[in-house]
């Protein structure tokens, strides 16, 4: 008979220890939260294919999982943690170790539940897709507490953490902008295809475009990646910003003073362009009206 009781208190003992599931666990004495990796990377942009086949890229995201180790999960789990990012190298956005804050975001503002019936929930980072080359950024996401007190903070034992370090992986492409500073030569000619191409604006319109253009990076953009073109013929400085993965500059204030002429009628954040990192030549195309497309073509002296 003794025999016997042992027997079935140690199928007791077995059947306690097992998960509903039929997953054996480990007791610690307090159960835990933890995340389900300690580390991860995520690319800042992914490239996505829309239902018409439009191809395009979208913000990357990382799905964040936090579970839980209790046998009871009848009532729900709140868990609280903090997200923090910093840079990882410096650049001309930022030096290392800075406050990365505006470069990510996260589903969850500081909690999570894991909800009665569940043992784990789950949340998203998401990168904010920029133009700027920034370098990596590495996001902590920490577990500071439970709402529930019996619940320790992850299980080293099992290598589960209650800390989770994410990489962002900068995607975007450097650049130097006090390589182009300096003067340029200025020409403007009719778009390649358009109605008037290879047309000169500049003698036909009895404008002057001889002298010097001037460009000046702007010392106070952290990204590096503006610049001002300046010359007799434009009335007001243009301010240009280098779009740098695909080597386009968009003119960020109105074309309409070149030349003191309202035909230019194109207004700011409208003007594309094109740059060569080789040749650090510039073409801004813009439109005039009535006469199609000009390249306003600056090579650099």
């Amino acid at each position: 008979m003794k025999i016997l009781k042992n027997i079935l208190m140690c199928c007791v003992l077995v059947s306690f220890l097992a998960c509903e599931d039929g997953t054996e666990f480990t007791k610690t004495g307090l159960d835990y939260v933890a995340f389900t990796v300690s580390s991860a990377s995520v690319n800042e942009a992914v490239a996505v294919t829309t239902q018409d086949g439009i191809s395009t890229t979208t913000n990357g995201y990382y799905t964040v999982n936090v579970i839980r180790s209790s046998s009871d999960v009848s009532a729900d789990l709140t868990v609280n943690f903090t997200v923090a990012g910093t840079f990882v190298s410096t650049s001309d956005f930022a030096d290392a170790g800075d406050d990365a804050a505006s470069t990510f975001a996260s589903s969850a503002a500081g909690s999570v539940v894991i909800p009665a019936g569940k043992s784990q929930a789950a949340f998203t980072i998401t990168a904010i897709n920029d133009l700027f080359s920034s370098g990596n950024k590495e996001v902590v996401v920490t577990i500071t507490g439970a709402s529930a007190s019996n619940y320790q903070l992850g299980y080293a034992q099992s290598g589960l953490g209650e800390s989770l370090t994410l990489t962002i992986i900068d995607d975007d492409c450097p650049i130097d902008l006090s390589t182009f500073a300096g003067t340029y030569s200025m020409a403007s000619v009719g778009t390649e295809g358009a109605f008037n191409e290879g047309f000169d604006l500049c003698a036909s319109a009895a404008r002057d475009c001889s002298g010097d253009v001037t460009l000046t990076p702007i010392a106070t953009d952290p990204t590096g990646t503006t610049a001002t073109i300046d010359h007799a013929s434009f009335g007001n400085p243009l301010q240009i910003k280098f779009i740098t993965c695909s080597s386009e500059v968009i003119v960020e204030n109105s074309m309409d003073t070149w030349f003191g002429n309202a035909w230019f009628t194109r207004q700011g954040d409208e003007v594309i362009g094109s740059y060569n990192d080789d040749s650090k030549g510039i073409v801004v195309v813009v439109d005039v009206a009535n006469f199609d497309e000009f390249d306003i073509i600056l090579t650099k002296n």
